[in-house]
Protein backbone atom coordinates (compact mmCIF):
# COMPACT_ATOMS: atom_id res chain seq x y z
CA UNK A 1 0.00 0.00 0.00
CA UNK A 2 1.21 3.54 -0.84
CA UNK A 3 0.74 6.26 1.15
CA UNK A 4 0.55 9.61 -0.61
CA UNK A 5 0.77 13.02 0.78
CA UNK A 6 -2.15 15.54 -0.85
CA UNK A 7 -1.30 19.11 -0.63
CA UNK A 8 -2.94 21.67 1.26
CA UNK A 9 -6.30 23.33 -0.14
CA UNK A 10 -6.70 20.41 -2.28
CA UNK A 11 -11.12 19.03 -2.25
CA UNK A 12 -11.98 16.03 -1.11
CA UNK A 13 -12.99 14.91 -4.38
CA UNK A 14 -9.80 15.96 -5.84
CA UNK A 15 -8.22 13.91 -3.37
CA UNK A 16 -10.21 10.79 -4.22
CA UNK A 17 -9.32 10.83 -7.44
CA UNK A 18 -5.50 11.50 -7.07
CA UNK A 19 -5.64 8.71 -5.01
CA UNK A 20 -7.25 6.59 -7.60
CA UNK A 21 -5.28 7.69 -10.39
CA UNK A 22 -2.36 6.45 -8.00
CA UNK A 23 -3.83 3.37 -7.52
CA UNK A 24 -4.16 2.33 -11.11
CA UNK A 25 -0.26 4.05 -12.02
CA UNK A 26 1.09 1.94 -9.27
CA UNK A 27 -1.47 -0.98 -8.94
CA UNK A 28 -1.90 -0.72 -5.62
CA UNK A 29 -4.36 0.68 -3.19
CA UNK A 30 -3.23 4.12 -2.30
CA UNK A 31 -4.14 6.10 0.87
CA UNK A 32 -3.75 9.84 2.25
CA UNK A 33 -4.34 11.34 5.91
CA UNK A 34 -6.91 14.10 5.10
CA UNK A 35 -7.68 16.52 7.30
CA UNK A 36 -6.93 13.90 10.21
CA UNK A 37 -8.66 10.93 8.66
CA UNK A 38 -7.24 7.99 6.23
CA UNK A 39 -8.92 7.89 2.77
CA UNK A 40 -8.37 4.73 0.26
CA UNK A 41 -8.30 4.76 -3.40
CA UNK A 42 -11.32 2.11 -2.93
CA UNK A 43 -13.62 4.49 -1.32
CA UNK A 44 -16.32 5.53 -2.68
CA UNK A 45 -17.17 9.30 -3.05
CA UNK A 46 -19.75 8.74 -0.28
CA UNK A 47 -17.64 6.10 1.87
CA UNK A 48 -14.84 9.41 1.95
CA UNK A 49 -17.15 12.00 2.97
CA UNK A 50 -18.91 10.14 5.58
CA UNK A 51 -15.11 9.60 7.14
CA UNK A 52 -13.95 13.00 6.76
CA UNK A 53 -17.00 14.78 7.11
CA UNK A 54 -19.84 12.59 8.61
CA UNK A 55 -22.07 12.87 5.98
CA UNK A 56 -22.85 11.63 2.24
CA UNK A 57 -21.63 13.96 -0.08
CA UNK A 58 -24.51 15.22 -1.24
CA UNK A 59 -25.42 15.99 2.11
CA UNK A 60 -22.33 17.98 2.42
CA UNK A 61 -23.31 19.27 -1.10
CA UNK A 62 -26.53 20.27 0.19
CA UNK A 63 -25.50 22.00 3.34
CA UNK A 64 -22.66 23.84 1.68
CA UNK A 65 -25.24 25.58 -0.70
CA UNK A 66 -27.46 26.35 2.09
CA UNK A 67 -25.05 27.98 3.81
CA UNK A 68 -24.06 30.29 0.38
CA UNK A 69 -27.36 30.72 -0.11
CA UNK A 70 -27.78 32.52 3.94
CA UNK A 71 -24.33 34.42 3.07
CA UNK A 72 -25.66 35.97 -0.48
CA UNK A 73 -29.05 36.52 1.10
CA UNK A 74 -27.31 38.25 4.23
CA UNK A 75 -24.87 40.51 1.97
CA UNK A 76 -27.77 41.58 0.28
CA UNK A 77 -29.61 42.35 3.44
CA UNK A 78 -26.36 44.51 3.62
CA UNK A 79 -26.10 46.02 1.03
CA UNK A 80 -29.37 47.47 1.33
CA UNK A 81 -29.12 48.66 4.41
CA UNK A 82 -25.61 50.55 3.31
CA UNK A 83 -27.73 54.38 2.84
CA UNK A 84 -29.11 53.72 6.44
CA UNK A 85 -25.68 52.50 7.89
CA UNK A 86 -23.51 55.67 5.75
CA UNK A 87 -26.20 58.29 7.71
CA UNK A 88 -25.59 56.55 10.87
CA UNK A 89 -21.40 56.22 11.01
CA UNK A 90 -20.62 59.54 9.75
CA UNK A 91 -23.03 61.07 12.40
CA UNK A 92 -21.56 58.52 15.04
CA UNK A 93 -18.24 59.65 13.78
CA UNK A 94 -18.54 63.37 13.86
CA UNK A 95 -19.94 63.14 17.70
CA UNK A 96 -15.85 62.03 18.43
CA UNK A 97 -13.73 62.84 15.55
CA UNK A 98 -12.61 66.27 15.05
CA UNK A 99 -14.04 68.45 12.39
CA UNK A 100 -10.66 68.39 10.62
CA UNK A 101 -11.29 64.74 9.96
CA UNK A 102 -14.88 64.99 8.86
CA UNK A 103 -14.71 65.12 5.01
CA UNK A 104 -12.24 61.83 5.31
CA UNK A 105 -14.25 60.01 7.45
CA UNK A 106 -17.44 61.03 5.38
CA UNK A 107 -15.67 59.28 2.42
CA UNK A 108 -14.49 56.44 4.66
CA UNK A 109 -17.47 55.08 5.56
CA UNK A 110 -19.53 53.67 2.85
CA UNK A 111 -16.11 52.32 1.32
CA UNK A 112 -15.87 50.36 4.87
CA UNK A 113 -19.54 49.41 4.84
CA UNK A 114 -18.74 47.85 1.21
CA UNK A 115 -15.92 46.15 2.24
CA UNK A 116 -14.95 42.50 3.33
CA UNK A 117 -15.60 43.26 7.21
CA UNK A 118 -18.97 45.13 6.44
CA UNK A 119 -18.07 48.21 8.50
CA UNK A 120 -16.87 46.57 11.90
CA UNK A 121 -13.86 48.27 11.86
CA UNK A 122 -15.50 51.47 11.85
CA UNK A 123 -16.93 51.37 15.44
CA UNK A 124 -13.65 49.48 16.35
CA UNK A 125 -11.65 52.79 15.28
CA UNK A 126 -14.14 55.12 17.23
CA UNK A 127 -14.13 53.16 20.40
CA UNK A 128 -10.25 53.65 20.22
CA UNK A 129 -10.69 57.74 19.14
CA UNK A 130 -12.87 57.41 22.44
CA UNK A 131 -9.83 56.61 24.30
CA UNK A 132 -7.49 58.79 22.82
CA UNK A 133 -10.02 61.60 23.41
CA UNK A 134 -10.30 61.64 27.10
CA UNK A 135 -6.73 62.50 27.66
CA UNK A 136 -3.54 64.81 25.73
CA UNK A 137 -1.02 62.56 27.71
CA UNK A 138 -0.72 59.48 25.56
CA UNK A 139 1.09 57.71 28.02
CA UNK A 140 -1.83 58.09 30.48
CA UNK A 141 -4.13 56.47 28.18
CA UNK A 142 -2.09 54.13 26.38
CA UNK A 143 -2.64 51.19 28.59
CA UNK A 144 -6.84 51.31 27.96
CA UNK A 145 -6.34 52.09 23.77
CA UNK A 146 -3.94 48.95 24.26
CA UNK A 147 -6.36 46.91 25.81
CA UNK A 148 -9.44 47.97 24.00
CA UNK A 149 -7.55 46.97 20.29
CA UNK A 150 -6.58 43.80 21.49
CA UNK A 151 -9.70 42.86 23.36
CA UNK A 152 -11.67 43.19 19.29
CA UNK A 153 -10.68 39.97 17.99
CA UNK A 154 -8.99 41.25 15.03
CA UNK A 155 -7.41 38.87 12.59
CA UNK A 156 -4.01 40.91 10.72
CA UNK A 157 -5.68 42.47 8.15
CA UNK A 158 -8.34 44.23 10.21
CA UNK A 159 -5.76 44.92 12.96
CA UNK A 160 -3.69 46.65 10.44
CA UNK A 161 -7.26 48.34 8.97
CA UNK A 162 -8.03 49.29 12.14
CA UNK A 163 -4.03 51.04 13.02
CA UNK A 164 -4.49 53.00 9.59
CA UNK A 165 -7.74 54.21 10.59
CA UNK A 166 -6.56 55.58 14.04
CA UNK A 167 -3.54 56.89 12.43
CA UNK A 168 -6.13 58.89 9.92
CA UNK A 169 -8.46 60.14 12.22
CA UNK A 170 -6.76 61.52 15.41
CA UNK A 171 -4.41 63.89 16.04
CA UNK A 172 -2.68 60.99 18.39
CA UNK A 173 -3.17 58.07 15.94
CA UNK A 174 0.26 57.75 14.46
CA UNK A 175 1.82 57.86 18.39
CA UNK A 176 -0.38 55.56 19.48
CA UNK A 177 0.19 53.13 16.81
CA UNK A 178 3.95 53.64 16.61
CA UNK A 179 4.19 52.69 20.17
CA UNK A 180 1.62 49.81 19.79
CA UNK A 181 3.97 48.79 17.25
CA UNK A 182 7.33 48.86 19.47
CA UNK A 183 4.85 46.25 22.51
CA UNK A 184 4.58 43.54 19.67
Amino acid sequence: MTKLEILAATTLDDALSELKQASEQYNQVCYADFNGKEIYSTDTIDEAYSKVVGCLKSDFDKRRQDQINEWKKQDEEHKAKIPELTEYWIKEGHKHISPEYWTLWDECVPIRLGDLYKGMELDCTLKLVKILNTSDDIEAIYQSAKEEIESQGHSGMSFGLVKSMIKSFHKYGLLFCDKLSKDF
